[in-house]
């Protein structure tokens, strides 16, 4: 686990952090830079060894204190206060910080999901193409089915208006009118020619006129 260093100084927080070692000082080759006067130019040494991280003050004037005392080594633990000069700081340890490459990876990578999801999630998607064809299918069958004649009860019924006529002369009894009219033609033509022959056979006829 990386050592990390936040630094308050001139009202700002900077946080460092370093995989092995780090110099303190005001010297500008110092992994860790300060400039407050109080500081050396190689103030103090933090380092990872194999007992853990500890704290070395490298012959500074004003000091290294560790959770308020003066050293020249001491053992840090995660949480420690520590004081270069007039210059505080807080040691942590934590995880080590990602440089830019890994921070691009880790926002395009996609977070691993459990076997079962992919499953769940093919399934969801058929059953949706399924109803998806179904509802297509159905749509397409109601716009070319032609559509349903009514019920008998409720379609009004067409009545033709038929032309009423007499039953005299309309051919309603099985007679043809025409032939109907000749006949009655025919009755009045000879109902005219009875009386006149008949009058004529009534007239006398001359008598005829002796010659002397």
């Amino acid at each position: 686990m990386p050592g990390v260093l936040t630094v308050r100084e001139e009202g700002e927080a900077r946080r460092h952090v370093f995989e092995q070692q780090a110099v303190i000082g005001r010297d500008l080759d110092c992994d860790i830079p300060l400039v407050n006067r109080s500081v050396s130019r190689r103030h103090a040494l933090v380092e990872k060894t194999q007992g853990g991280w500890v704290a070395r003050d490298l012959g500074s004037a004003n000091g290294t204190c560790v959770d308020g005392a003066r050293i020249t080594e001491a053992p840090l633990v995660s949480g420690a206060a520590v004081r270069f000069g007039e210059v505080e700081a807080l040691f942590e340890i934590g995880p080590r910080e990602a440089t830019g490459a890994e921070r691009l990876v880790s926002s395009l990578s996609i977070p691993p999901v459990n076997k079962a999801r992919p499953v769940a999630v093919f399934v969801t998607a058929t059953v949706g193409v399924i109803l998806l064809a179904a509802a297509t299918i159905w749509a397409r069958y109601c716009d070319r089915a032609p559509p349903r004649a009514s019920s008998a009860a409720g379609a009004p019924a067409l009545v033709r208006d038929v032309p009423t006529r007499s039953r005299e002369g309309s051919g309603l009894d099985g007679r043809d009118p025409a032939l109907d009219a000749e006949t009655a033609h025919a009755r009045r033509l000879k109902d005219e020619k009875v009386p006149e022959v008949a009058g004529r056979k009534g007239r006398h006829a001359p008598e005829p006129r002796l010659r002397l």
